[in-house]
């Protein structure tokens, strides 16, 4: 096999010195030819003098002392020719075969040319492309033209072209070769090419009309900004480089604007585009790029600005520019091979992109330096790059949207989750607040019998606490619908002044047992339209804290009206607010007082549901206060707001305030339920319960019992039916949480009877969304209260509903307008629904991209565990690291133990991903506490076995490991190992495997092992790796011929093939077969090599 590789390269270079030897053969023919097509290209290789005498245009001149020079290449960076600045002459001889048979006129297609020029045809001047004076061409550029040659000034042999052109901006010749041919056929070439480039360029720029848009759009997302920018700079630099800009405004500043400004601008896109698209975060080395890059771009555009020229540029920058592209190539190859190992998407579509604009600029730029004789297609790669990234992008938003449909349906079964989640919690913690409030108030009711003071106090503290815990648990679930889009507004005409009455005389008794003063301002005729309950809780909210957090002086209430607003403003004189919390008030769950020092309890919703409530209505509120001097909030509300709320009639109509409100348990009030019992129409009424909870159904029967009624009492629907058959049921009370069959199946039962078609049935439950309440009303509800209520709420609705039933045609029209305000309720939901589920999409792309962030923060944590020095003297070293999943089984030490002491640790434990990467951190930790402590490599790892078997035995953590020393100043390495692959020693052309004795640690606790110690001279390389390479190579060659496979012979002829390789990144890249595109289908498991070369 050695044999046959030599041979092989012998091979190989006897090919390569046939072809060099044809180049030059090539080179060296004479700038004479037959023009035997219509049209073809000419020489590239012409007659050159650089000396300006007026006898070199005629036809007949001998050529001898002429030096032959490619025309399409400058010549002014030829020692010799370096400072000269005269005219120079191009000469070239051909016979015309076609002009036997053509009488018509022929043409030259020419490029664009550093300096305008003559042209001359058999010593007749043909073609000035730009004025020459005295013998000389303006500072211009030369644009692309047709060059005619007359018919009757040719001849059918011996025929000369002479072209005189100067140097102009530290460029000379001819961008490309030129073309000759019949002049139809010219001009016909000339007008495709125009259209063909034409038309890449205009699609290049709508791509980047288009993505700028979208960015406008996306600002978060700059990948598009990028890659507009890119798409308009190939545009740019397109039409400069074609010379299309001539055709359009024909100036020399244009054409080196786009030319090279152009050409700096794609690189710098081009590397903000991989960095954002592919989320890879700016090293230092991208910063230096970058800033080398800006750099240039700065000065060539300033040296454009100030001398018109880019003469300096491209004296001293432009061949670093050109350096600094091949630098990006490879850096850019890198990015992507990175961002696919960390399984970036679209990274490979990404690589592929680029890699014909890759090996245009690689090519590009050998011809440049003169090492290649090329003419590159310049455009066409490029282009297909920029198409490439376009389709990517394309994909990507296609993705985003197919993501989002699929998200769709899952948010959908989340929001029903997330109902139900309400509607359980509500009902959980407002029926034993029900329960606990309902039993204290029948209790102060003296029904339970005679209670003393002490007793009364009690159960009034019992009654404030549970109604503080009910509002904490309704200011939660009310802020839940509304950050849900859950709550409707019910539209009506308002007096604000009488709602602010009402709101006074409620808080009033509360504000003077704190010795405070509560005064209402009010101007007439304060009328909007909006939601009388919304905004009465809007006003309670603010008096309500002002109250709260005033300890003495005046709480102002001041309502005004103007001509399209109204203003509402609450002031008191409390201590005041910060200006920092002026802004953090308005935050859930946040309060201006300090945690560990609070002058008042409450769960901080209170605002930011009345700034909610504020925004329903299209109003606006703001906090004016200074420390100490209290505090004012001011609130402007829209007149007539442009809201798409639910009416409560359908014409609106003024309608007189005159709010019903809660009663306190008095002696009086008691003698006046007691008095509801006289009433024969009570004594008469029969009520049926239905609640699966005993305490609420105590509660419900201690109430109604006050009133006389006849009550009969069942927890579950089928025995309500059945109730509902035997007796002469006048009211059902109904709770919707039921077992076996829900309040809105019995209700449903219920109405599906005829008989049962004007029985009243009112819903008492704990569940108050929007959504429930219009359920219980379509399933047949005829009214609807939630837990905690008092008695006196309860007795009411009982009273209206047995009222209704006596008026059989007033409560169908009723229950009409009823389904129609109930469909229109559903309608609303749904549409602030799906509002919502566009919220929560936003919300779970944010989680997923804070998973990756992770993800990375633990493969980062993993490679900062493992040391590795930047450099070592005496000694080159490079680890190639390839894990197969994010997080790697694999791990590596190298530290200089002592001077001249390399020491290297490699492991390799056992699986893949999070757990294999658990169990490395567990290694490293273990060696690192000792690997610089002990100082024989086969004492460290019998310490590692011994202390993995006794301390982490329940771990079971088994892994193959080696160490070793390598000795700089005594030419030798000790290495020892536990059950890892053999390394690799290539000495003087030899390769050989050295594999030490020792089983994997974890297996045997008595085990000592011993080294193996071998020469380590100059020049000599080491490869130490683990077994995912052994497996990599089996996987890429199990389908061969061979069908017993030797993966140690095949990695020994990897070696011996490219041991010529000096770098040893490239050694290991070509030992792994970096490039080819099938490499990543063969990885099957974690693969680290480590070399190493003697100094």
């Amino acid at each position: 096999m050695l044999l046959f590789c030599r041979l092989l390269l012998i091979s190989f270079s006897f090919l390569l010195c046939i072809f060099n030897t044809q180049v030059l053969h090539s080179e060296e023919k004479y700038p004479e030819f037959s023009l035997s097509k219509n049209i073809m290209p000419l020489p590239k290789h012409w007659y050159f003098r650089a000396e300006d005498l007026d006898k070199f245009k005629e036809q007949k001149f001998n050529h001898s002392s002429w030096q032959i020079r490619a025309i399409n290449k400058p010549w002014h960076t030829q020692k010799e020719l370096r400072h000269f600045t005269g005219n120079v002459w191009y000469r070239l001889v051909f016979n015309c075969d076609i002009c036997v048979d053509y009488d018509g006129d022929l043409a030259l297609l020419v490029p664009i040319h550093y300096r305008g020029a003559q042209f001359y045809l058999n010593g007749i001047l043909v073609k000035e492309t730009r004025p020459f004076i005295n013998r000389s061409a303006p500072l211009e550029l030369g644009k692309p033209d047709i060059i005619l040659l007359p018919r009757n000034l040719i001849r059918n042999e011996y025929n000369v072209i002479a072209i005189r052109m100067g140097s102009f901006d530290y460029n000379s010749g001819f961008e490309g070769i030129l073309y000759i041919g019949t002049l139809p056929q010219i001009t016909n070439k000339f007008v495709q090419n125009n259209l063909y480039y034409g038309f890449l360029i205009g699609i290049n720029l709508f791509l980047s009309l288009y993505f700028i848009l979208l960015y406008y759009y996306r600002r978060k997302e700059k990948f598009y900004l990028y890659f507009s920018g890119m798409a308009f700079s190939f545009a740019l630099w397109a039409a400069g480089y074609i010379g299309i800009i001539f055709w359009i405004l024909d100036n020399r500043i244009a054409y080196l604007v786009s030319a090279y400004c152009g050409s700096v601008s794609i690189v710098i896109c081009a590397i903000l585009f991989i960095h954002s698209f592919l989320s890879l975060r700016y090293n230092l080395f991208s910063k230096i790029l970058l800033s080398i890059l800006f750099f240039l771009l700065s000065y060539c555009t300033a040296e454009i600005i100030i001398t018109g020229l880019v003469e300096s540029y491209r004296m001293y920058l432009f061949r670093i520019f050109l350096l600094t592209c091949i630098v990006y190539m490879i850096y850019s190859t890198i990015l992507c091979i990175y961002a696919i190992r960390i399984r970036r998407p679209h990274a490979v579509k990404i690589l592929l992109g680029i890699g014909a604009a890759y090996l245009f600029i690689f090519v590009s730029v050998l011809t440049w330096l003169h090492i290649i004789d090329s003419t590159p297609s310049s455009i066409e790669p490029f282009m297909a790059m920029i198409f490439v990234f376009a389709l990517v992008l394309a994909s990507r938003y296609a993705q985003v949207f197919s993501d989002l449909e699929k998200t769709h349906s899952k948010l959908l079964v989340l929001d029903k989750m997330k109902d139900d989640f309400l509607a359980i919690t509500s009902h959980e913690l407002k029926t034993p607040l029900h329960g606990i409030m309902g039993i204290a108030e029948t209790i102060m009711d003296g029904t339970c019998g005679p209670l003393t003071v002490k007793q009364k106090q009690n159960l009034l503290l019992i009654q404030d606490e549970a109604k503080r815990l009910n509002t904490m648990v309704s200011e939660i679930l009310d802020f839940s619908k509304l950050r849900a889009g859950k709550v409707d507004l019910f539209l009506e005409h308002i007096k604000v002044d009488q709602v602010a009455a009402t709101i006074v005389s409620l808080l009033t008794p509360e504000a003077n047992k704190k010795g405070l003063s509560l005064i209402l301002k009010s101007s007439n005729h304060c009328k909007m339209i909006g939601d009388r309950n919304r905004l009465s809780q809007i006003i309670i909210n603010l008096v309500g804290n002002a109250i709260k957090f005033s300890d003495q002086g005046t709480i102002t209430l001041d309502v005004e009206s103007s001509s399209n607003c109204v203003t509402i403003t609450v002031s008191d004189e409390g201590p005041g607010l910060d200006v920092s919390d002026r802004e953090r008030i308005w935050d859930p769950f946040v309060q201006a007082d300090n945690p560990d020092n609070r002058r008042s309890g409450g769960t901080g919703l209170g605002l930011p549901i009345t700034k909610y409530l504020v925004g329903l209505h299209g109003g606006t509120i703001r906090v004016e206060s200074e420390k100490g001097k209290g505090t004012s909030f001011i609130i402007t509300l829209p007149k007539e707001p442009k809201l798409s709320g639910i009416p409560r009639i359908k014409n609106v109509e003024e309608k007189h305030d005159t709010l019903v409100l809660p009663q306190e348990t008095t002696p009086a009030s008691i003698a006046q339920d007691e008095s509801l019992a006289e009433i024969p129409y009570y004594t008469k009424a029969c009520i049926l319960i239905v609640d699966d909870d005993e305490v609420n159904r105590n509660v419900i029967e201690g109430f109604c019992a006050t009133a006389g009624y006849e009550l009969f009492i069942t927890h579950d629907g089928p025995t309500a039916l059945q109730l509902l058959e035997q007796h002469n049921i006048d009211l059902v009370l109904l709770d919707l949480m039921l077992p076996g069959m829900s309040g809105y199946e019995v209700c449903q039962k219920i109405r599906q009877s005829d008989k049962y078609t004007n029985l009243p049935v009112i819903m008492v439950t704990a569940r108050d969304s929007a959504s429930d309440m219009v359920r219980g009303f379509v399933t047949g509800a005829n009214d609807y209260i939630t837990k905690p209520f008092t008695r006196s709420e309860l007795l009411i609705r009982i009273e209206n509903q047995l009222a209704i039933k006596q008026m059989l045609d007033i409560e169908r029209s009723m229950a009409h307008e009823l389904k129609l305000e109930q469909e229109i309720n559903l309608n609303r939901n749904l549409f602030q629904r799906s509002i919502q589920l566009k919220q929560m999409a936003t919300q779970i792309m944010t989680w997923e991209r804070v998973i990756k962030e992770d993800m990375e923060i633990a493969k980062a944590f993993q490679l900062r565990l493992m040391a590795c020095p930047q450099h070592i003297p005496g000694m080159n070293f490079h680890v190639l690291y390839q894990p197969l999943a994010e997080l790697s089984g694999d791990v590596y030490d190298i530290i200089e133990l002592k001077p001249g002491v390399i020491r290297i640790f490699l492991a390799d434990a056992t699986g893949h991903g999070i757990t294999a990467s658990l169990n490395t951190v567990k290694i490293l930790s273990e060696y690192s506490s000792v690997k610089e402590t002990i100082h024989e490599p086969q004492d460290l790892l019998t310490f590692l076995n011994k202390r993995f078997i006794q301390l982490f035995k329940d771990y079971h953590i088994v892994f193959t490991c080696l160490i070793a020393d390598v000795h700089l100043n005594e030419d030798k390495i000790s290495i020892v190992s536990a059950g890892h692959p053999p390394l690799c020693v290539i000495s003087d052309g030899v390769v050989n495997f050295v594999k030490p004795q020792g089983p994997i640690i974890g297996l045997s606790a008595d085990y000592q092992y011993q080294p193996i110690i071998f020469p380590f001279k100059k020049g000599d390389n080491v490869l130490l790796y683990t077994d995912g390479l052994l497996d990599f190579i089996y996987t890429q060659n199990m389908h061969s011929k061979d069908y017993e496979i030797n993966e140690y012979d095949v990695l020994k002829e990897i070696i011996i093939k490219h041991n010529s390789i000096e770098s040893l990144e490239k050694l290991c890249a070509s030992i792994l077969g970096v490039g080819n595109n099938n490499t990543k289908a063969y990885i099957n498991d974690d693969i680290t090599i480590i070399a190493l070369q003697k100094e």
